[in-house]
């Protein structure tokens, strides 16, 4: 987990389909630093805190890199490719 976005909306989306939803929210790795989402306690098997930077910020942006969203499937190619 990163910011939580995806998993409110999943949350958002089980609750349009009443789907039951549960008080603590399991991932794998919580890369956000934050243990509560919206009530819900957030269970993980690994706590890792990841830098997160606005483009301006980012020191690998001021090498020029550029910045992929790995969920789009054209970027996910580049990303394992290397390139």
């Amino acid at each position: 987990m990163s910011t939580g976005g995806t998993t409110l909306r999943t949350i958002e989306n089980l609750i349009l389909k009443n789907g039951e939803i549960f008080r603590r929210i399991g991932v794998l790795v919580n890369r956000s630093g934050v243990k509560h989402l919206e009530g819900r306690e957030i269970v993980s098997l690994i706590d890792r805190e990841m830098p997160m930077w606005e483009p301006e910020d980012c020191p690998l942006c001021k090498e020029g890199s550029k910045a992929l969203r790995p969920k789009i499937t054209e970027h996910w190619e580049r990303l394992v490719a290397g390139k």
